[in-house]
């Protein structure tokens, strides 16, 4: 499974959530913080979690482009790196 986000949406921390909530559906008790991302995307093959509508099966791989990754690496550099640590 594929999924793309677009970089230039990312200007904050609260626009990284967004945009990442849009491209996984996640619920709307999503912490909007990056414990709640680790916990989220460590729950995608299990559908029982119901965290989000993008299921990947057990073993599964997926893989995240973020398009124009240049911008939110400049405009949003410290949230950018923990974005990246935590992926």
């Amino acid at each position: 499974m594929i999924i793309k986000i677009e970089g230039r949406r990312i200007t904050s921390a609260a626009s990284l959530h967004d945009v990442l909530t849009e491209a996984f559906g996640f619920v709307a008790t999503y912490g909007r913080n990056f414990d709640a991302l680790i916990d989220a995307l460590t729950h995608l093959d299990n559908p029982k979690s119901a965290l989000s509508r993008v299921q990947i099966p057990v073993g599964g791989t997926l893989t995240l482009v973020v398009q124009n990754a240049e911008f939110p690496a400049k405009q949003a550099p410290e949230i950018w790196k923990k974005f990246v640590d935590a992926i």
